[in-house]
């Protein structure tokens, strides 16, 4: 999982076994999930050596990951 820290985001591994998943996507996203990974290819050949290599599906443009307390906005009501 992503945790912000003080020194900057950071990857850490899942707390339990439970906390590590894997999601079913629906077919319909595929050609959304092509294109970005496209347009993610575009930007690292453009970026080559700034590029962060963490593939990511969503990014903050450089490959790495985007904060998520930026995605805040665009969570749907519960």
């Amino acid at each position: 999982s992503l945790q912000a820290t003080s020194a900057g985001l950071v990857f850490e591994p899942p707390k339990t076994k439970r906390s590590r998943r894997t999601v079913a996507l629906p077919a319909f996203l595929r050609p959304y999930l092509q294109e970005q990974r496209h347009d993610q290819e575009a930007r690292a050949q453009c970026l080559t050596e700034a590029w962060h290599t963490d593939d990511l599906v969503v990014d903050r443009g450089d490959g790495g990951p985007l904060n998520p307390g930026t995605l805040e906005p665009y969570r749907s009501p519960a």
